[in-house]
């Protein structure tokens, strides 16, 4: 027993003797890690940062790209909003067209009408010349009933009337003659020359006439249009000098060669 004894002291004093070194070990192996643990923390920032960096450079021309594409689409829509707008701008209106169209018209049944429209003013006690009745005698060809110097469209009327030659109901080429009215100074009535006349279908007819002396100073309009209606004997200005005060007016009838 006291031998062995001895033999474990021996053991316990080696082993006291030996611990502090591996403890060492231990430690020092313990505090290394920490040392190196900073060199890799340093350079996962560094790395991350090239990547970063790497990426950032490699995306900002793709970036860029876009937004030229898109300034230069803006661009391109304004150029071609401000196109369409100079071309609208540029574009005469459909009431510019419409006036062009009928300024020539008119101009071309001036030309036409050279041999029924002689103007000529008032000259002392005389009168303005043509007035309505030469001018629709001569665009129609009627020379019938002519009944004097002092004949009106209303004694015309009843004069062709009698032979007749009238209708309720109008065609290219009749005369039609308005009643009297004197509340716009028209006390033997006026005479119109009809170039056409259209049904338009609700029963009453668009008439585009033209006549002389509707100023009471023999000028002539021409390419003026009108709606009659048959069942009423009425017309309506819807154009020319007439057309603000020239509606309900009264029409005897029409004179047809």
């Amino acid at each position: 027993m006291p031998h062995m004894t001895t033999l474990g002291l021996v053991l316990a004093l080696t082993l006291a003797l030996l611990a502090p070194g591996a403890y060492a070990l231990a430690t020092s192996a313990e505090q290394e890690a920490p040392a190196s643990a900073p060199a890799a923390t340093e350079a996962a920032p560094a790395t991350v940062k090239a990547e970063k960096a790497k990426k950032a450079s490699s995306q900002k021309p793709a970036t860029a790209k876009p937004k030229a594409a898109t300034s230069g689409t803006k661009k391109s829509k304004k150029t071609k909003k401000s196109t369409k707008s100079t071309a609208k701008s540029r574009k005469p209106s459909a009431l510019s067209q419409a006036a062009a169209a009928a300024a020539s018209e008119s101009s071309a049944e001036y030309a036409g009408l050279a041999p029924c429209y002689d103007f000529r003013p008032k000259k002392g006690k005389g009168r303005c010349e043509p007035q309505c009745i030469p001018y629709t005698r001569c665009r129609s060809g009627i020379m019938s009933c002519r009944l004097g110097h002092e004949n009106g469209p209303l004694t015309w009327y009843a004069c062709e009337n009698r032979n007749k030659n009238t209708s309720r109901t109008p065609e290219d080429g009749d005369v039609l003659i308005l009643d009297r009215d004197k509340g716009h100074g028209m006390p033997t009535g006026h005479a119109i020359f009809v170039e056409h006349a259209e049904p338009d279908g609700a029963g009453g007819y668009i008439l585009t006439v033209s006549h002389t002396n509707y100023d009471r100073r023999c000028h002539l309009e021409t390419t003026v249009l009108a709606r009659y209606d048959p069942e009423k004997k009425t017309i309506d200005m819807r154009s020319g000098a007439w057309q603000d005060w020239g509606r309900n007016l009264k029409v005897a009838g029409f004179i047809r060669k």
